[in-house]
């Protein structure tokens, strides 16, 4: 029995076989595929039409692709205009008001002098006033003179005394006055600070809440500017020319919020494309072996079984086209217009259906872990699954069951990988093709500023994600307390240092291989991890089987349904024993007791 593992992928396509007529010894076999006389794992998802309207596949040469003039699905492409930065008006703070002036306090009063002292007959030396002196002491008169003297100094003294107070009084109510309304002052400057404050950080918020939207404008400009590539654009935004060559059509197949101008639709050129793999698998292998697909889906079963139906129509499509040419070489030989009369989509299956082509689709999450996890690769516990691909980025978090498979709870997809990356250095450089840009950052080992920013802004939107998880996590915790009755602190415990594994063309980057919330143990996907018992494909760089790790997972055969478990019901398998003495498992981290 021959099993295909099929990693039908954005950027390019990986195909792993796994041979197992000797059930004890199972054989693995990594497909190669060969460009320009060379043999690679890989076959890159470019469909070109040549001039003489045959089909070329996994290669461009658009000095032999065939171009058009007329006859465009729209005439224009809307809005196709960059991005403007609009600057923001400076912040209008409120003026702090001036400092109280003090009143200056009176002028300090001054003291009138005493009268001059009557003088004592031994003080004078006029004749004239000692006689006057000798008369009064001889008629009684010197004490007198003395306490009209002192009476009319202490009645200065007390005058200035009250006049001194008053002065002192009209100061302190000064200096009180002042102190009042200094302490105003203050507390109307603090209220001002904090309001010019709460401005500043509005403003500041603003500008990274501006500076974000024009960036994503941006790469959302260059994105659909990247779709055009092979489209000619005047300044009126008309299309006057377009090169048949096809990329991303599998993340258009999948996605409905990819904008599709070309003339012919994805699903078309998927069917192609993948009619000529088939075709490739046939020559090798005869017709008895059996596909399983990857593809691209969530936790939701409607979103599972619809994009698994997307896969299995696609599939049979293209069987049914295989079918119908017979022969690698003829079908090779057809024009694109041929090959649209033959080519039929069709929208329902049946389980004879699958029978009769030997076909299934998987998640392409739970391929790539069921390796890991049957080999016990990794411990039971609470896991994250980053694989980082061109078009999108799929974050599974998952446990480990008692059979060894993964149990996977939540499923995002980040609508941003490789490309986004690639994307957002072309908006900030003079480089402005995607495809310089991919080469310039794969064949240098000098990455330039512009890529570690978009490395850092890739990074903040997959820890969000990361962090939503992490959230509905908790969520799911704290709704099921009433039948485990454990402290968050047990979750947070069991959450502590947990590995999250990187797969895909992006783990082969340094610099995206890298903590994520609270999974703080990054490992990559490599050799050892996948413990392949029997490879007959000589891989030298370590790099590959990161890449190439979910093929490998779907050439193993499903052996039983898949069961999705949402992450609302992780913890609904704990029930407290009050039995001390009774053992207790160790599930998610987590104790049962």
């Amino acid at each position: 029995m021959i099993t295909v593992g099929l990693d039908f992928g954005t950027h390019q396509t990986k195909i792993c076989i796994e041979d197992a007529t000797n059930p004890n010894q199972k054989i693995y076999e990594f497909f190669k595929f060969f460009d320009n006389g060379k043999s690679t794992f890989f076959l890159p998802s470019v469909v070109q039409i040549n001039i003489d309207g045959t089909l070329s596949y996994g290669t461009v040469d658009e000095n032999k692709c065939k171009i058009i003039t007329t006859e465009f699905v729209q005439n224009s492409i809307k809005d196709l205009n960059p991005p403007i930065q609009k600057e923001l008006p400076e912040p209008n703070f409120i003026d702090i008001p001036s400092q109280p002036i003090k009143y200056s306090h009176p002028e300090k009063p001054k003291k009138i002098p005493y009268p001059i002292k009557p003088s004592k007959l031994a003080e004078t030396s006029d004749w004239k006033t000692k006689l006057l002196a000798l008369k009064n002491k001889m008629q009684n008169k010197e004490n007198s003179n003395d306490d009209e003297w002192r009476q009319e100094c202490t009645k200065i003294d007390n005058n200035y005394n009250l006049i001194l107070y008053d002065w002192e009084l009209k100061c302190k109510r000064i200096d009180k006055n002042y102190k009042r309304i200094l302490q105003e002052w203050e507390s109307k400057c603090q209220i001002i600070k904090k309001q010019n404050e709460e401005i500043r950080n509005n403003y500041e918020s603003d500008k990274i809440k501006h500076a974000r939207e024009f960036e994503n404008a941006q790469r959302y400009y260059n994105y659909r500017k990247n779709q055009f590539h092979y489209l000619s654009i005047n300044e009126k935004g008309e299309i006057t020319e377009e090169k048949f060559i096809f990329h991303y059509f599998k993340f258009a197949l999948y996605s409905e919020d990819v904008i599709w101008l070309h003339q012919i639709d994805p699903e078309t050129i998927s069917i192609w494309y993948l009619t000529h793999i088939l075709f490739l698998l046939r020559e090798k292998f005869g017709e008895d072996f059996f596909v399983q697909m990857g593809i691209p889906c969530g936790i939701h079963k409607k979103f599972h079984e619809k994009q698994k139906g997307k896969a299995i129509c696609t599939l049979i499509a293209a069987y049914n086209l295989l079918e119908n040419y017979k022969y690698h070489n003829k079908f090779l030989s057809s024009t694109y217009k041929e090959l649209l009369n033959y080519t039929k989509k069709i929208t329902h299956f049946s389980e004879l259906d699958l029978n009769k082509f030997g076909i299934n689709a998987l998640p392409e999450a739970y391929a790539g872990l069921i390796s890991l996890t049957q080999r016990r690769r990794l411990e039971k516990g609470m896991n994250l699954l980053v694989d980082i691909g061109g078009g999108t980025t799929d974050i599974a978090f998952f446990t480990i069951d008692e059979e060894d498979l993964p149990t996977i709870h939540s499923v995002r997809s980040l609508f941003k990988g490789l490309n986004s990356i690639y994307e957002n250095v072309a908006s900030k450089s003079n480089i402005s093709d995607i495809v310089n840009i991919q080469n310039l950052i794969n064949n240098s080992e000098y990455k330039f500023g512009q890529f570690k920013e978009a490395i850092l802004t890739y990074k903040y939107e997959l820890t969000s994600e990361v962090i939503s998880i992490i959230n509905s996590i908790r969520d799911s915790f704290n709704n099921s307390y009433i039948i485990h009755g454990l402290h968050i602190g047990t979750l947070n415990q069991a959450l502590l240092n947990r590995p999250v594994l990187f797969s895909g063309g992006g783990s082969t980057f340094k610099e995206l291989v890298a903590d994520v919330g609270c999974f703080t143990n990054p490992l990559i996907i490599n050799k050892e991890m996948l413990s392949i018992t029997t490879l007959n494909s000589d891989i030298y760089d370590e790099k590959m089987f990161s890449i190439l790790s979910t093929s490998y997972g779907l050439s193993i055969p499903l052996e039983n349904e898949i069961i999705l478990t949402d992450i609302s019901e992780i913890f609904s398998h704990i029930k407290p024993d009050r039995d001390s003495n009774s053992d207790s498992n160790y599930v998610h981290g987590l104790t049962d007791l």
